[in-house]
């Protein structure tokens, strides 16, 4: 539902025989850091580094926060003189200091050295685990950062360099491998020309192991870098998007009043290792997002909040918040505030590494949503539209939601809206509570949703309700318009399926866990029945299912409730990836039937039949609708017309890998009817469709089912007059 900037461009460890310190096989976790009294310690300046310009000493407002008594639990090892600098350790009062704030004056990156970094060794660094230790200044921009790293091959071959990358406004400082020895790795950077940052360009580090790693071994690393974070529209502006309309787009930017950090795709605040993406590359720039996202990795954040004013009032990471402590003691004369926030270590899963504090005060919570805006009639309108919204959602999820929705005021005139999970930022407006409603419906779900889901139903379901309420506001062709959207999206994915892809209930990306999971949520829909379906979903969550079990539970579930076995369709949607459905109308032959005969001779509960065309039903013997009644010798053999005078047989291919149910409908002018028909994959199969009149069109899909080609077929009808 809210684009990234795609949209304005078009839109386990193994072990080792060497004992060398880089090929140390060590565990995917990073080790904790001790404590102590120092937020973070720089380490010594390689020869060949790039130095970072640091301001004068009076000009700190870091070293002053700490000198008045700022604490930190996450300090460093005792620094060695071989890896640290060895001057800076202590100040007059005896209180370690930080690392200086970053000057906002930086070297030129040149472009030199990045030819030299191939995209295989981007590839094949997977970082695995994320520790992030940030000392941020909402009133200059400026951030210093310590992060530890889980790194590990997965390429075929050693690797002799680890490629980071992070913004063009930072610059590395320094890096060690950790484990016995602490080797200092030397920093060299250069400027990697990429649209994973709003600059248009990243600062790329090219760190030279001391022996090759080889794959499936994972090093354990520090990094440190800094600089500056601000609006940046430079990436978009080169493409030709006016200027106005990049700054709504790209408006990642710290602040006194609002701080936005949204992830690789948009700032690269953390460290990354990615080959180059472009936005004007349209489709496989998102599907690169994506894959960056899916990446298996945890992280955690320790944050240190400087400012001016009251502080901050809220933090989000990774879409959850976390309460901000004042350090007290490091108030001073010139209203400089410190606050910190801690996050543990938490899967990634399919969310973007977003960070994001507001200065707002925040509503008391309403109908699920708490707001961070000022305004009293925009609060008033969200929780109006909230309470709109609320029947649906307690209809299929229960009357409580897991946590509440956070609704953060982007201080970005018209600027382009952010969701992940719970949370949701956009400019807060007193708007129409019928028009706030929609966008409301996903993030909503998300915070009904609990945290033990698999990808595919915690971004699905939300995606999937949100089509249902477009449905009930504004009937169905509105659902089916959403749908073609994305079908067209699935259809492009499939075109990048390999042998290796995930199926639904193990992937993470967005188009397969949100967008192919809201079509078979939408299919199951019509194939099980509304209730049974609902049924299955709200015993599925009073369960607490688990991410593995989560699927199987939810088959049986659904099996029970609709009384049917839907086996089939979970194995080839939902337990492997088969692909989409490729249909095609084979034949369609109408048969005009007598009207003598009697109307009810079929089952009431007509059911799909298989092969090529042949005869039509005839009638059945003990009738569900007249228990009990023979059939006569006069109808024996004959044709049953059931409601209509008209019997449409309808043939269909499937050239597909997965197997599909789809309606086929029969239309004339002012009429219409429909019956299901299940395709298998590569075979074909046949349904008899009853019509009032003489039929004139045959549609095969209605666009609910997801194809490799066209999502819909058509096929005219033409009947002899004299036939009619």
């Amino acid at each position: 539902m809210f684009a990234c900037d795609a949209t304005i461009a078009q839109q386990a460890t193994a072990p080792s025989t060497n004992t060398s310190p880089a090929q140390q096989t060590q565990p995917d976790s990073v080790p904790p850091p001790a404590k102590g009294t120092v937020l973070f310690e720089r380490h010594t300046t390689q020869e060949n580094s790039t130095p970072v310009e640091t301001p004068p000493d009076s000009q700190s407002t870091t070293r002053r926060a700490h000198r008045q008594g700022l604490q930190r639990r996450d300090g460093m090892d005792a620094p060695t003189p071989a890896d640290n600098a060895p001057a800076d350790t202590s100040d007059a009062e005896g209180i370690s200091s930080s690392v200086e704030a970053t000057a906002t004056a930086l070297p030129p990156l040149s472009e030199k050295g990045a030819e030299v970094v191939i995209d295989a060794e981007r590839h094949a660094v997977q970082i695995t685990q994320t520790d992030l230790d940030v000392h941020l200044n909402r009133h200059t921009g400026e951030i210093s950062t310590r992060a530890r790293l889980a790194v590990r091959n997965t390429g075929a071959s050693p690797i002799s360099h680890l490629p980071l990358q992070i913004s063009s406004t930072l610059r590395w400082q320094s890096a060690r491998l950790l484990g016995v020895t602490g080797t200092s790795l030397a920093v060299e950077q250069h400027r990697l020309t990429t649209d994973a940052d709003h600059t248009g360009a990243a600062a790329e580090t090219s760190l030279t192991l001391p022996a090759p790693l080889p794959p499936g071994v994972t090093v354990s690393l520090e990094v440190f870098y800094g600089g500056t974070l601000q609006a940046n529209a430079d990436r978009l502006v080169r493409l030709g998007a006016p200027a106005q309309r990049a700054e709504q787009s790209d408006w990642d930017s710290v602040s006194d009043s609002f701080t936005g950090l949204r992830g690789f795709g948009n700032v690269l605040w953390f460290p990354v290792s990615a080959a180059p993406i472009f936005l004007a590359d349209g489709a496989s720039f998102a599907a690169a997002v994506d894959a960056q996202r899916s990446q298996a990795q945890t992280v955690s954040l320790r944050l240190t909040v400087e400012g001016n004013g009251a502080g901050a009032s809220q933090a989000f990471f990774l879409g959850r918040p976390a309460p901000l402590a004042a350090v007290s003691e490091a108030v001073d004369t010139d209203h400089t505030t410190i606050q910190t926030a801690e996050w543990p270590s938490a899967p990634v899963g399919e969310r973007p590494v977003s960070l994001f504090l507001t200065a707002k005060p925040s509503s008391s919570a309403q109908n699920g949503v708490r707001l961070a805006s000022a305004d009293a009639a925009a609060v008033d309108a969200y929780r109006t539209a909230a309470a709109r919204v609320r029947p649906l959602l307690e209809s299929w999820l229960g009357n409580k939601p897991a946590t509440e929705l956070a609704v953060l005021d982007l201080p970005v005139d018209h600027g382009q809206p952010f969701a992940d999970g719970s949370l949701l930022v956009l400019p807060v407006d007193a708007a129409d509570a019928k028009v706030l409603a929609p966008a409301l419906v996903s993030p909503l779900v998300s915070a009904w949703l609990p945290f033990s889901l698999p990808p595919w139903l915690q971004q699905g379901l939300p995606e999937f309700l949100r089509l249902l309420y477009l449905e009930q506001t504004g009937g169905r062709d509105s659902l089916l318009a959403e749908l073609n959207t994305d079908g067209n999206a699935l259809a492009r994915e499939e075109g990048f399926r390999t042998d290796a892809s995930l199926p639904l209930d193990q992937c993470a990306n967005v188009t397969c866990a949100r967008t192919k999971a809201a079509y078979v949520l939408n299919m199951l829909r019509q194939i099980a029945g509304e209730q049974p379906l609902q049924q299955a979903i709200t015993g599925l969550l009073a369960t607490n299912a688990s991410v593995s079990d989560a699927a199987p539970r939810l088959l049986a579930l659904l099996n029970k409730a609709s009384g049917k076995d839907l086996g089939w369709f979970f194995h080839d949607w939902v337990e492997r990836d088969a692909g989409l459905p490729d249909l095609t109308i084979v034949s369609v032959a109408p048969r005009r039937v007598e009207r003598s005969l009697r109307t009810d001779y079929l089952p009431s509960q007509r059911r799909p039949v298989g092969g090529p065309i042949g005869a039509e039903p005839v009638a059945q013997a003990g009738d569900p609708q007249r228990p009990g009644e023979a059939i006569t010798e006069a109808s024996k053999g004959h044709v049953a017309p059931a409601e209509g005078s008209w019997l449409v047989a309808v043939e269909v291919r499937n050239d597909g890998d997965a197997s599909a149910e789809v309606p086929v409908t029969v239309r004339s002018a002012g009429l219409q009817n429909s019956l299901s028909l299940r395709v298998p994959a590569h075979g074909r199969a046949t349904v008899r469709v009853p019509f009032e009149a003489a039929p004139e069109e045959v549609w095969v899909n209605d666009g609910s089912t997801p194809e490799v080609r066209s999502v819909t077929h058509h096929r005219a009808i033409e009947i002899p007059p004299d036939a009619r």
